[in-house]
């Protein structure tokens, strides 16, 4: 089971955005295609018996309840602070489709087709090998924000919080004295925006059907011929 590419881009510029505002399908391509070929490369030489099954990335932010996500808020205040009638701004700006919806979607189509390109052509040079791809679909209702995400929310406390917070305790004491903040705020926060325990079950879900397609259960054994 191999996932991966997302951390290159980093996942924090599709999530805040980004001042030069890139072309999210060619970060995509460029973290997500040629890594992600070498490593399939890699793992096939690697593990010669091995079935591989990819699992891929999802949105973020969908267009659900408007007005919920984590940036809306803050849309509304920096456009809406200098109108003269705020709440027609932010009655006009929530109507629209956000930022972050529209980069989380991009990022999500882009990193699909850069992952399935490099599994197709890693395919023809391992003809015989058994390779999964893993897709990941949000429904409307699914992303951050809304009270059906499958993603954690910042006040949320995940499973491995606390063992998490035990592990960052020797990395803080090893990190440079101007970044010691920041780890508090990762070990607290690591959970947001990954899949929670319903999210979890979709994943599980996507792979389960990926291997039963891969290796299809034996037919049953007539013991009396």
């Amino acid at each position: 089971l191999l996932n991966g590419c997302i951390n290159d881009v980093p996942s924090s510029r599709i999530v805040l955005g980004s001042v030069n505002a890139p072309d999210w399908r060619k970060v995509a391509t460029k973290a997500c295609y040629e890594p992600v070929k070498k490593l399939l490369r890699q793992a096939l030489r690697r593990f010669p018996r091995a079935v591989v099954v990819y699992s891929g990335y999802y949105p973020f932010y969908t267009q659900t309840q408007l007005g919920t996500h984590i940036l809306r808020a803050v849309e509304d205040e920096l456009l809406c602070a200098d109108e003269p009638n705020a709440s027609d701004c932010r009655e006009k700006n929530d109507a629209e489709v956000a930022p972050g919806v529209v980069r989380s979607k991009e990022w999500h189509e882009g990193s699909n087709a850069a992952i399935s390109k490099a599994i197709d052509e890693i395919q023809v040079e391992f003809p015989k090998r058994k390779i999964g791809f893993a897709t990941i679909a949000l429904d409307v209702d699914d992303g951050y924000g809304s009270a059906d995400s499958k993603l954690w929310h910042v006040i949320e406390r995940d499973d491995a919080h606390d063992q998490r917070l035990d592990d960052c305790k020797d990395t803080k004491r090893e990190a440079k004295k101007g970044s010691k903040k920041r780890f508090g705020i990762y070990c607290h926060r690591a959970a947001v925006l990954h899949p929670n325990r319903a999210g979890a079950k979709l994943y599980t879900k996507a792979i389960r059907k990926e291997l039963e397609e891969l290796m299809p259960e034996p037919e049953t054994l007539d013991t009396d011929k």
